[in-house]
């Protein structure tokens, strides 16, 4: 499967089309930001501040369980954090992890992204949330 995965898939692939999905979605007065550092050295695949929400994004190509540990940091400091996985490797699992954490999971496969479980609304940290508000503020928009 690692190999048939691999095959025309990258994780900046990913990024690409979750970015699109997110300037259809959220619309041109949305601020977008690639690689944001949000928290310690960490950072964030894709950040976006819309309509007074900050909603964060990381993207894996497999390692499921690393996506999840980095978007449940994320809700540090995000009002809506995301994982974001090929299609075929979202599975039960992967939702039902996701859901424990209140994270949303978007399936991504080719140019089609879909939201296969929404993100629940979070309680960030206040502090964390004005730095990253600030931060994409004054970051190159994506």
């Amino acid at each position: 499967m690692n190999q048939r995965l691999n095959a025309g898939a990258s994780e900046e692939a990913l990024v690409a089309s979750i970015l699109r999905d997110a300037r259809r979605r959220y619309g041109p007065s949305a601020v977008c930001a690639l690689e944001l550092r949000a928290h310690g050295r960490a950072k964030t695949d894709l950040v976006v501040y819309a309509s007074g929400r900050v909603i964060a994004f990381e993207a894996k190509l497999q390692h499921w369980k690393r996506v999840i540990l980095q978007a449940v940091l994320n809700t540090y400091y995000a009002d809506e954090s995301y994982v974001a996985l090929y299609e075929r490797c979202v599975t039960d699992q992967v939702l039902a992890e996701a859901a424990r954490f209140r994270l949303g999971v978007i399936a991504v496969d080719g140019k089609c992204v879909r939201i296969a479980h929404p993100a629940s609304a979070l309680s960030p940290n206040p502090i964390l949330r004005t730095r990253v508000v600030d931060a994409l503020m004054s970051s190159p928009s994506a």
